[in-house]
């Protein structure tokens, strides 16, 4: 139960710091129908935004985090030295793609390593999926559609061509 309620205040932390990447807050007044435009105030300069973007892609990239299909803005967070506000603004503002994203992305890119691998062509593609950090076939499936543009189907035929074979 505190892991979604965790997960939920990250989410109203990502949806600030979105709002922020637009250049505005947009509020609703008490009577619910006009809006109101209030500039935010930046948390992080630009040089430490830099630099806490780096430090978060050194951790990605170093400790391969996003292949826990379980992981967390907090614990990202935790590794990256940072706070969970400062997370989400270096996504939104530095890395601009949030958390779910950019997870996606690097597991996507490792699931590609993966299948270009002649030994791993004789495994299940969702065995595979799960290895690179994704939780569910239908979360593979949509990121995969997502990053890649192609369907499981169309780049297993794509790398049939090449030589490789997949078993879906």
């Amino acid at each position: 139960m505190a892991e979604s309620l965790l997960g939920t205040a990250f989410y109203k932390t990502v949806l600030s710091v979105r709002e922020y990447a637009a250049g505005i807050w947009q509020g609703v007044s008490q009577a619910g129908s006009a809006k109101q435009e209030q500039p935010m105030t930046n948390c992080l300069t630009e040089v430490d935004l830099m630099v806490l973007s780096g430090r978060l892609q050194d951790v990605l990239d170093r400790e391969l985090l996003y292949l826990n299909p379980e992981l967390t803005p907090e614990c990202l967070a935790a590794h990256a030295q940072m706070t969970v506000c400062q997370l989400a603004e270096v996504l939104m503002r530095g890395i601009c793609k949030p958390f779910d994203r950019l997870l996606a992305e690097y597991r996507i890119e490792a699931m590609k390593v993966l299948l270009k691998n002649p030994k791993m062509a004789e495994m299940n593609l969702f065995l595979l999926a799960h290895e690179c950090g994704f939780a569910s076939r239908k979360a593979f499936k949509k990121a995969f559609v997502e990053y890649t543009g192609q369907t499981l189907e169309a780049y297993k035929e794509s790398l049939a061509g090449s030589g490789k074979a997949l078993i879906l």
